[in-house]
């Protein structure tokens, strides 16, 4: 069988392509996020509120480690924001203690070189600090010597989204006298 052209229309598997748009319309207006009750007899759907998945929200954000924190530490001696694809030299002395915050907003993943000795990871590395919606990684300046803390990461998107490709990059050379 051979589909039929209406005058001025393009004709897809039979349909006209108008109507092809509508019922594909129709399909995606149905999307939406959803999470099962407790299941079983007398379980119920309900739906998630997309405000609760906002990129960088306690629900939704880049950090490696988002239940734990850094409750309870003493206030560091060193916060360091922004460090770019240049990396942002510091110096500190043996002893110091210093935080990389970075926007929780990206998926962010650490590649550290000569860190190991020179620098003591304390606390969770990468928790979630939700009054500033950010990714913590804190350390001591343990031993003298020079290491350099590379980050990188994509955004993070809620789920059934449009997502932006990009990657983001942000460099710290720390040097401890």
């Amino acid at each position: 069988m051979q589909p039929h052209r209406i005058k001025g229309q393009r004709v897809i598997s039979g349909l006209p392509l108008c109507m092809t748009l509508l019922a594909l319309t129709l399909t995606l207006v149905g999307c939406g996020v959803t999470s099962a009750g407790s299941g079983g007899a007398g379980g119920s759907a309900t739906a998630t509120s997309n405000a609760a998945l906002t990129p960088g929200s306690a629900a939704l954000n880049g950090c490696p480690n988002t239940s734990a924190s850094g409750a309870g530490l003493t206030p560091p001696d060193l916060t360091l924001r922004h460090g770019g694809i240049e990396p942002q030299h510091v110096t500190l002395k043996t002893g110091q203690t210093f935080e990389i915050r970075l926007e929780a907003v990206i998926r962010w993943g650490l590649s550290a070189r000569d860190a190991s000795a020179i620098l003591t990871p304390q606390g969770p590395q990468g928790w979630y600090d939700a009054s500033q919606r950010e990714c913590v990684w804190r350390f001591v300046a343990a031993k003298a010597g020079t290491a350099a803390l590379n980050f990188a990461g994509g955004p993070v998107c809620a789920p059934r989204t449009a997502c932006p490709q990009y990657a983001r990059i942000e460099q710290y050379a720390i040097t401890v006298a």
